[in-house]
């Protein structure tokens, strides 16, 4: 190979690596540190039809995701085979079953089947939460949530320069958490949700929005969707906000 092709190859590499039409730009994912908090309160659940999503631990037997993770691509309800925690390549620190699922009814019809899978509707993305109730508490210190409306998020964000840590379980590394941390948070609608621009994937869907609040992270919000490779110049990622959740959630978890 010539000088000039191996050069022209480099930097059609290098492109590559910087510019990725899947992500807001380029990827700007790296590996989280798992036996850390509050990333050891993260997992990854799989259900029968053998779908990925990501997991937060919010009490010492209760995780969040999205709600969306509880079907198929045909719509159709996925039980959850189990969760992961600590997974970090062959390692796994504690797997765990699912006894309980609950989830926002009104969700379903939000959904909606196509040849090549399951979308949310734009207005359904605040109610694309759920609640799992594990088998068993789980020994690992669980992640705050954010107490507050509207209001006072918006302060908090302020505060942040509208900038979160994203985390999740990619379908492109299935055995890492791969986080984005300082990722921008570019709106908070009327209805709840949380439209961003961190770097996400299938498998991250679940996956917790973070901030920095008075020395602790807390969870803000509940990663929904993502646009298409095509629209991502003018549309961004969609997730469900803790100030659309807080009170159905006061229904299932421990004070």
């Amino acid at each position: 190979m010539s000088y000039l092709r191996w050069a022209i190859g480099m930097l059609m590499c290098s492109a590559l690596a910087q510019a990725n039409p899947l992500f807001f730009g380029r990827d700007e994912r790296v590996r989280m540190p798992v036996q850390q908090a509050p990333w050891s309160a993260l997992g990854q659940l799989e259900t029968r039809s053998g779908q990925i999503c990501t997991v937060s631990l919010v009490a010492p037997q209760w995780v969040l995701t999205a709600g969306h993770c509880l079907f198929d691509e045909k719509g159709r309800p996925d039980p959850v085979i189990g969760v992961d925690f600590g997974l970090e390549g062959k390692r796994v620190a504690a797997h765990v079953r699912v006894v309980k699922r609950y989830l926002q009814p009104a969700l379903r019809a939000g959904l909606r089947v196509h040849a090549d899978g399951l979308s949310i509707r734009n207005e359904a993305s605040s109610l694309d939460y759920a609640l799992l109730h594990l088998q068993y508490a789980l020994p690992i210190q669980p992640i705050a949530l954010f107490k507050g409306n509207q209001a006072d998020l918006r302060q908090a964000l302020a505060k942040t320069g509208w900038r979160v840590t994203q985390a999740g379980y990619p379908d492109d590394d299935q055995t890492h958490l791969l986080g984005h941390p300082g990722c921008r948070v570019t709106a908070l609608t009327p209805d709840h949700v949380l439209t961003h621009r961190c770097d996400t994937l299938a498998g991250d869907s679940g996956s917790p929005l973070l901030m920095q609040q008075d020395g602790q992270w807390v969870l803000i919000g509940v990663q929904s969707s993502a646009p298409a490779a095509a629209d991502r110049a003018h549309e961004d990622n969609r997730a469900a906000s803790l100030t659309g959740m807080q009170g159905w959630l006061r229904r299932y978890l421990p004070d």
